[in-house]
């Protein structure tokens, strides 16, 4: 009975937390995937793509514009539905983590546990780019699949069950149809496979996980949007090709950004102005580097501790595999995007979960810790009800990401198409200097 309230009070909370997001516009590339794109508008072309590898996300919005056109509140409800679903999802993964580390040890307290890392996912502000920004629903759609086929796959092994094996491989489809980041799934679950069990393994399964794999690359890779025209000064306003190399130093860094805006989620921006890393010996590129290493070393080390030790590893390979089709050698024009840290974030909070139960004692401290917990929820509440704000107006979101990127082309001109045409003319005029 208890569960049912807690999972109730994830779902209200989170929801009152993006209250204020339902009459937000369309925003930047939700004109082009959205606004613009035949597919959303036309059942005949949707089908036409039915092979494309975002193909789930795409029927989800012609769903969306069949019922309400281009009238944005059902776009906004549709993700924040699923959003919510995802925090629900958290919940019953993280418990389901903690039982395989730590058996009936934490039985008393894995809900309130579970409550407060799933409650953390749905009102971290940095979350709010994909839930709010309504094109990132490909990102939403890929996490409730991918969370989906791991929850499936743990109770599968449990309790051997056909059924769950079956839903497993079906969620693990739906996330590759819904975008690419989902490759990993087969890697997680062979991750999950030989660190938790050891009695006689189910291989026609496995098989069918890695036969997986040919998926995405079997799939058309979208084009995601079709529009009949692009500017001149939106071809040019898109970072250029980045060599490999360069991606790969500069996502170092990145990723320890990713982890700053899970600790302390301030300075949020929609199009950051990142610096690219030119060489591994660079301070700030090496320092990554190392920082990297000794991680992963240490999660190495820490898989043969059973109990604290391999659930913290847990969520350090979570966070590291979930995020590693888009911060690797595969090049994207957007360097660091706040909604690439979407499904990451549960890594994070298994991470952080584990050092507070490995190093503080809970029974001795069960009261101090849930109060500073709620107090750094209450506050990732109000952060995440205040970025919407900014969500809700085309402007205002521009204008913020001007302030912190002034020296940004794209940045500039997708603030100056929101002035008033005299102002407009003016940061036209800058942005060609």
């Amino acid at each position: 009975m208890k569960t049912k309230y807690l999972l109730i009070a994830i779902a209200i909370l989170t929801f009152l937390s993006y209250s204020n997001t339902f009459t937000a516009p369309f925003h930047w590339d939700d004109h082009a995937y959205i606004v613009k794109n035949l597919r959303v508008k036309d059942l005949g072309e949707l089908l036409r793509n039915i092979n494309g590898s975002r193909f789930i996300g795409f029927l989800t919005f012609y769903v969306n514009f069949s019922i309400a056109g281009l009238s944005t509140p059902l776009y906004h409800l549709t993700n924040l539905l699923i959003h919510i679903l995802n925090a629900l999802l958290i919940f019953v993964l993280v418990k389901l983590i903690m039982r395989l580390n730590f058996g009936d040890a934490y039985r008393e307290y894995e809900d309130w546990i579970a409550f407060f890392g799933a409650l953390l996912f749905g009102l971290h502000p940095v979350n709010t780019m994909a839930v709010t920004y309504i094109s990132q629903r490909f990102g939403l759609l890929c996490t409730l699949f991918y969370l989906s086929s791991v929850y499936f796959y743990l109770i599968a092994r449990l309790k051997e069950r056909n059924i769950f094996y079956i839903l497993s491989l079906f969620s693990t489809a739906l996330a590759m149809k819904s975008k690419e980041m989902a490759f990993t799934i087969p890697f997680v679950i062979l991750f999950f496979e030989f660190l938790y069990f050891r009695q006689k393994r189910p291989w026609h399964t496995l098989m069918l996980f890695i036969l997986s794999l040919f998926i995405i690359p079997l799939s058309t890779i979208d084009a995601l949007w079709y529009t009949p025209q692009e500017s001149l000064i939106e071809k040019t306003a898109v970072a250029p090709d980045i060599p490999r190399h360069i991606y790969l130093l500069t996502q170092l860094r990145v990723l320890i950004s990713y982890l700053r805006l899970f600790l302390f989620p301030v300075g949020l921006n929609i199009d950051y102005d990142y610096p690219l890393s030119k060489s591994l010996f660079e301070t700030d590129t090496f320092f990554a580097f190392i920082f990297h290493f000794t991680v992963l070393v240490l999660a190495i080390t820490l898989l043969r501790r059973p109990g604290h030790g391999r659930f913290v590893a847990t969520g350090i390979f979570w966070y590291y595999m979930t995020l590693s089709v888009e911060s690797s050698i595969f090049p994207i024009s957007e360097i660091i995007m706040e909604y690439r840290l979407y499904l990451p974030f549960m890594g994070l909070l298994v991470v952080s979960t584990g050092l507070v139960l490995w190093f503080v004692p809970l029974r001795r401290h069960k009261g101090l810790i849930a109060l500073i917990t709620s107090v750094i929820i209450l506050i990732a509440g109000i952060l995440t009800f205040q970025r919407n704000s900014l969500w809700s107006s085309e402007r205002a979101i521009w204008e913020d990401a001007v302030k912190k990127s002034p020296n940004k082309i794209r940045t500039r001109q997708n603030y100056a198409d929101t002035l008033p045409p005299e102002e407009a003319i003016r940061e036209y005029e800058e942005i060609l200097k």
